[in-house]
């Protein structure tokens, strides 16, 4: 799985955190782009948003995306850990068992 297709999967959560996909809802590649190596655009269209973040930190396994007005998405090999200025904000995760999943390590449901 590439770098692009973790990100991809993980910005999924995130906007199905915002609205409900249908079957009839364009693929995520519609919602989620990389413009370039540090570049990443994401398109949350219940609240008629759009915003291209930046790659400005990398800790411990670690990337923090930002936006031009300080809105932050922090994901661990392509899993959202964290999110500030989003609303109700992921202040952290532990995403073990979904890496796990995600590569074929696991199955089953788990919280």
């Amino acid at each position: 799985m590439t770098k692009f297709a973790a990100c991809a999967l993980v910005l999924a959560g995130l906007l199905t955190a915002c609205a409900s996909l249908t079957p009839k809802s364009p693929p995520l590649s519609e919602f989620v782009r990389p413009l370039s190596g540090t570049l990443l655009t994401i398109d949350i269209p219940v609240r008629k948003a759009q915003a291209t973040l930046v790659l400005v930190a990398r800790n411990q396994g670690v990337e923090t995306w930002q936006t031009g007005d300080n809105v932050t998405v922090s994901m661990q090999s392509g899993v959202i850990v964290a999110t500030r200025g989003l609303g109700f904000d992921v202040m952290g995760s532990d995403v073990t068992a979904t890496l796990a999943a995600l590569a074929g390590q696991r199955s089953g449901a788990y919280e």
